[in-house]
């Protein structure tokens, strides 16, 4: 089952959907998609079984250990799941997965450029002991655990049923989106040349990284939508800490 954010879609003559969705992980292979539509009764989720007029082929992707696809929808039948709240919900946890992915990507890749800085020698030396490369180990540890703090917060108000839940969402999306960039830009620096070959491992947890940063929101859309969630305790003068 795969679940996605749908773009252009309406409801036609009941519970049946016409449009097309962003790229979306595993529709080549899905048998059922959760689908997010836009009707003139607002923001619903969807249920769609997935026939082969509307499951798609498999489409090029950085992230070749995934499949991606577009799914396009004709007057398709559809099962209501839910309204808005449904829609909040589905979000807040595939932002939270996505964000917890990254986490654990990021955290390996410092690992691996922590345990090649410590054996490749460059002038009579291990490139750990380096000041440039110091501050780029310690700058992939801050952000590392703030990935860490961010993301478990948002689990947490999941499993909690917090009603600070979709704030911490959001939250966990925009810091983990940013910092994952940073974590890989950094391990890759460490690794060298190395670092960008087909043999060596680190090139899959970056397309990893770049897909998860856009999947379920990327950090623009989470920052917009935290803005519209804090405005109003913002205005009626109540602290959003």
């Amino acid at each position: 089952m795969e679940s996605t954010r749908a773009r252009g879609f309406a409801r036609v003559g009941g519970e049946r959907l016409s449009g097309s969705t962003d790229p979306t992980l595993f529709a080549p292979s899905a048998a059922v998609a959760v689908v997010t539509a836009e009707s003139d009764e607002g923001a619903a989720l969807f249920a769609v079984e997935l026939g082969d007029h509307e499951r798609p082929g498999r489409e090029p992707a950085m992230d070749t250990t995934r499949e991606l696809g577009w799914l396009r929808f004709d007057d398709t039948p559809a099962v209501r799941l839910g309204g808005p709240e449904a829609v909040d919900a589905l979000l807040d946890r595939g932002a939270t997965f996505a964000s917890a992915e990254m986490l654990g990507g990021a955290s390996r890749a410092m690992d691996m450029a922590v345990e090649y800085a410590k054996d490749r020698v460059q002038f009579g030396r291990p490139i750990g002991s380096f000041q440039a490369v110091k501050h780029r180990c310690a700058d992939m540890l801050v952000d590392v655990e703030g990935m860490r703090s961010t993301a478990y917060w948002a689990a947490w108000c999941i499993g909690a049923g917090h009603e600070d839940a979709s704030v911490a969402a959001s939250t966990a999306k925009v810091w983990c989106s940013d910092a994952s960039k940073r974590v890989m830009a950094s391990a890759l620096q460490v690794h060298g040349g190395i670092g960008f070959t087909w043999e060596h491992d680190l090139h899959l947890f970056l397309k990893r990284a770049q897909l998860d940063q856009v999947s379920f929101g990327d950090a623009a859309f989470h920052r917009q939508r935290l803005a519209n969630l804090l405005r109003p305790r913002v205005e009626a003068g109540r602290s959003v800490i």
